[in-house]
Parts: C-alpha cells; structure tokens; sequence
C-alpha cells in the first residue's frame, strides 16, 4: 500500500483540473482563482479570457504554494458544487444577484422569502 497523502499532486494536473473547474463559469469559484493567483503574483487582468487564465495558470503552478492553493481551491470547488461540472446560473453571483433583487423586491417579505434566501 502506498502512501497517497504525502504525494504532492502534479503540476500539470492542476493545471488542467483549474482550467476545467474555470471554464465552468461559477462565477464565485473565478473570483476565488483570481485572487489565489494575484496573491502569488500571477494575476491575470480579465479571468474570463482563456488565454489569460491559461497563462497565468501555467505561471502559478510552477511555485509549490500556489500550486497547493489552486489544489486546494480545485477541491473546495468540486465539494461545493457536489462535484458537479454542470454549468448552472444558480453558480453565477449575476444569477444570484438577479434571484435577491426580485425576490426582496416583493411585498412584504415573508418568512418563506428569507427561507428561500438562505438556501
């Protein structure tokens, strides 16, 4: 049996695992990526553009703690969406922003509405 928890996960794996998770458009989840690589100096000035992300993905991998947050941010990521890749508007911070907008704007707010709203 081997030892799979001290095995640092492959740069190029990460790589690709990030560009996967990115290109599912959770809003949330690229605001979270972007701030990991600005932090270790990779920052890429517009995270919707492949090319951009892409590069500055290849960049941060190659430092070891940077190469562990994006691992670590991959997995919050897959657990948080229940591992699912499905691109899903109820993952967009636009789609969230637009659900509360209405939602609050009804007359009055009721308990289901907070309820829903806590969901």
């Amino acid at each position: 049996m081997t030892d799979t928890a001290s095995t640092p996960p492959s740069r190029g794996s990460v790589h690709l695992r990030a560009s996967w998770w990115w290109s599912r458009h959770d809003d949330l989840a690229n605001r979270q990526l972007a701030d990991i690589l600005a932090r270790h100096g990779h920052s890429c000035a517009d995270i919707t553009a492949p090319d951009a992300v892409d590069a500055a993905l290849r960049a941060a991998v190659q430092n070891d703690d940077a190469l562990g947050e994006v691992a670590e941010w991959i997995e919050t990521t897959s657990t948080r969406r229940g591992g699912s890749g499905i691109q899903n508007l109820r993952h967009s911070l636009g789609g969230f922003t637009d659900y509360l907008t209405r939602t609050l704007d009804e007359k009055p707010v009721t308990a289901k509405t907070l309820r829903e709203c806590a969901q």
